[in-house]
């Protein structure tokens, strides 16, 4: 009787994870345009990273077939030129997260001591002061992981899809139709086969 009113698991760290994003990134709202300029950047490393299959269908397609010398000079010039730009692209974005975090941080610690400012005397005779300095100084960091989740798993995954989708779409939307109507199968064989393992 009791897993009748047990709510998916997933859907519940679903629910808690956009909560969690929502109350971190209200503090990103003072940074718009570096929070714009990381989009741009991030959707750059997307498209960059999927350069290289590309690259490789002219490989298989055009240059080993008819043994292209000049073609495949041509194409692993291509490869380099993308290599470095990839590696530029991704120190840059690397800087950029990591000012974008501890701007962040800066503000949610200056709130925080504002914060304690305000509290009663008594509240720091019943709290440890280790407790309090630690909370300030370590806890406040795990916004740092958290935005790194976002940034380089949700939103460059969700970009890297959506420029599949349109590349995939322009070659054959046809197949790329089929492809997609396996998706829902495939979801609901991890949902079954991830509860059966945990």
């Amino acid at each position: 009787m009791e897993k009748e009113h047990v709510h998916p698991g997933g859907l519940i760290r679903f629910k808690r994870f956009l909560i969690k994003a929502w109350r971190i990134l209200r503090y990103a709202k003072p940074y718009r345009r570096m929070v714009l300029l990381l989009f741009i950047i991030t959707g750059l490393l997307s498209i960059l990273s999927l350069a290289g299959p590309y690259l490789i269908k002219i490989l298989l397609d055009d240059i080993l077939p008819y043994k292209n010398a000049g073609l495949l000079l041509q194409l692993m010039s291509i490869f380099i030129l993308i290599f470095v730009v990839k590696t530029l692209v991704g120190i840059w974005h690397s800087y950029q997260t990591t000012q974008l975090v501890e701007n962040m941080i800066l503000t949610v610690k200056t709130e925080l001591f504002q914060h304690l400012q305000d509290l009663d005397l008594g509240f720091y005779h019943s709290k440890s002061v280790g407790d309090i300095l630690y909370r300030i100084d370590e806890d406040v960091y795990s916004i740092d992981s958290f935005i790194d989740l976002i940034i380089d798993v949700v939103l460059l995954n969700v970009l890297t899809a959506i420029f599949i989708l349109i590349i995939t779409f322009n070659m054959n939307w046809k197949v790329t139709l089929m492809s997609l109507g396996f998706f829902p199968f495939y979801i609901i064989a991890q949902k079954y086969f991830g509860e059966k393992i945990r």
